[in-house]
C-alpha cells in the first residue's frame, strides 16, 4: 500500500510537468532486423539451419526508413519530441547480435536516423554461441524445458487443433514448425522471394493472426523466455538507473535484435498484455522505444511501439502503473523485484545453465542438454576451453562496411 501511494504521488509530480517542463534526456530503441533471405528453424530447440541469411536490399532500405521515422520523432527541427540538448552521432551506443542480418540492419537504421555519413561503432558480444544478451532465448536450458511444457499445454494444443485444417493447405502438419511456413509466404508475397507458397492476401492475414498467437505465447511470460532475456532487461535498467545529465554520455542507445527478443523483453518489462504490440507478431523492422524524461528532480519513463515504417507510434502501458508516464524509481523497484541478471553468472544460475560451455561451474549440466545429449566430461576441461576462447576473443575487432565492431565477451550489464 505504501508503494502504491508513492507511485501515485510521483506520478502526479511528473505528469504535472509533462508537455512544458519535462525534458527528454535519453532514448533506448530495440528493433527487429529488416527483411532477409529465407530462414529455417528447428521447431523444437529454435536453432537455425543453413547459412545466416543476409539482409535483402529492400530490407535495408526499409530499415533506413525506420531510422528516418525516429529521426523525425527526436532529431528533426519539427520533431514531435525534443531532446534537452543537441544529439548527434557521437552520442550514440549501438549493439547487435553477431549475425549478418542484424549488423546490416543496424547500419541501415543508424544511416536513416543520423545520416549516411555517420560512422557509429556497433558492439557485438562474441560469436552467436556466446550471445546471451540479445539471443539468450537460444541458450537457456530453463526456456528449453519451458518449451516442452508449452507444447503440451492447453494453449498450444487448442491453437494447433483449431488451425490444423488451414495449415494443412500449406503442407504444415506441426504448429510449432509454422514459423517457417509463415516466413516463406511473407517473403514471397511482400519481397518477391520465390518459395512456392502461393498465398493469397486473405490467407496471409489468417497466417499472421495464427503466428501472432503462437509466438506471443511461446515467448511470453509463462514458459521461461523472460528469464532467458533477463540480461537485456538488466542492461537497459542499468542504463536508465545510472544516467546522469551532468556527465557526458550516450543519449540514444540502439539494439538491433530479433522478434523473440522484442516479445520476451516487453514481457519482462510487464507491458500490458492488451497492448497491440503484445498480441501481434512483430513485423520486419518493428521497434520499441523507452524515453527518459526529467522534470526538475523527478525522472519518468514513457514507452512507445513503432510496428513498421509506415505505422504510427503507439504509446504503451506498464502493468501496476495507472498512466502512460511511469516514475523511474518505482519502475526500477518493481522491475528489480522480478529478478534480473546483472552478470553472466546471474544469468547462468537463473537459466539453469551451469556446466555448459557458456556457463562453466561445478554444477553438473542437466542430462541431455549439451551437444545433442552428450554431457560435459569434466568441469576442468570445460573451464579450460572457456578460458582459451576468452583469451582468443579478448580485444578483437571485426570490420563490416567500414564500421568497427567491438567484440565483447561479457558485457557490463550495469551501465
Amino acid at each position: 500500500r505504501v508503494e502504491l501511494w508513492r507511485i501515485l504521488f510521483l506520478l502526479g509530480l511528473f505528469e504535472m510537468g509533462m508537455g512544458h517542463e519535462s525534458s527528454l534526456q535519453l532514448v533506448v530503441i530495440i528493433h527487429r532486423h529488416g527483411a532477409r533471405g529465407l530462414l529455417l528453424k528447428d521447431p523444437y530447440n529454435l536453432s537455425e539451419a543453413g547459412e545466416d541469411p543476409a539482409l535483402l536490399p529492400r530490407g535495408a532500405q526499409e530499415m533506413k526508413e525506420v531510422g528516418e521515422r525516429f529521426r523525425q520523432r527526436y532529431l528533426a527541427e519539427n520533431a514531435s519530441v525534443h531532446f534537452e540538448s543537441q544529439v548527434n552521432d557521437s552520442l550514440v551506443l549501438a549493439f547487435s547480435s553477431n549475425l549478418k542480418r542484424t549488423l546490416a540492419t543496424a547500419d541501415a537504421f543508424l544511416a536513416g536516423m543520423f545520416g549516411d555519413q555517420a560512422t557509429i561503432p556497433i558492439e557485438v558480444f562474441g560469436d552467436d554461441a556466446h550471445d546471451y544478451l540479445i539471443r539468450g532465448y537460444t541458450k537457456s536450458y530453463k526456456f528449453d524445458q519451458g518449451l516442452k511444457e508449452f507444447y503440451s499445454s492447453n494453449v498450444y494444443l487448442n491453437l494447433s487443433s483449431q488451425t490444423k485444417e488451414f495449415r494443412q493447405r500449406f503442407n504444415n502438419t506441426d504448429l510449432n514448425d509454422f514459423f517457417d511456413t509463415y516466413d516463406r509466404c511473407v517473403l514471397e508475397y511482400y519481397y518477391n522471394v520465390s518459395s512456392g507458397c502461393g498465398v493469397s492476401s486473405a490467407d496471409l492475414m489468417i497466417m499472421t493472426k495464427i503466428i501472432g498467437m503462437l509466438e506471443q505465447a511461446r515467448y511470453g511470460r509463462e514458459w521461461g523466455a523472460v528469464t532467458a532475456t533477463s540480461a537485456l532487461v538488466s542492461k537497459v535498467i542499468g542504463i536508465l538507473e545510472n544516467f546522469n545529465p551532468s556527465v557526458p554520455s550516450a543519449r540514444v542507445i540502439e539494439f538491433s535484435a530479433h522478434y523473440p527478443t522484442l516479445i520476451s523483453f516487453l514481457s519482462g518489462l510487464k507491458i500490458n498484455t492488451s497492448s497491440p504490440v503484445m498480441t501481434k507478431f512483430p513485423n520486419f523492422g518493428a521497434a520499441v522505444s523507452i524515453e527518459l524524461y526529467q522534470n526538475d528532480t523527478v525522472y519518468g519513463l514513457r514507452f512507445f511501439s513503432l510496428p513498421g515504417k509506415d505505422a504510427e507510434f503507439e504509446e504503451l502501458y506498464v502493468d501496476d502503473f495507472p498512466g502512460t508516464s511511469v516514475p523511474l524509481d518505482s519502475f526500477l523497484n518493481i522491475t528489480k523485484s522480478s529478478g534480473l541478471s546483472s552478470t553472466l553468472q546471474d544469468w547462468c544460475t537463473a537459466n539453469l545453465n551451469s556446466g555448459t560451455a557458456l556457463c562453466p561451474s561445478s554444477s553438473p549440466v542437466p542430462a541431455g542438454y549439451l551437444l545433442g545429449g552428450i554431457a560435459i566430461g569434466t568441469v576442468v576441461s570445460c573451464l579450460i576451453l572457456f578460458l582459451l576462447v576468452l583469451l582468443r576473443r579478448r580485444g578483437r575487432k571485426r570490420l563490416h562496411k567500414g564500421l568497427s565492431r567491438d567484440v565483447v565477451d561479457e558485457p557490463d550489464l550495469r551501465t
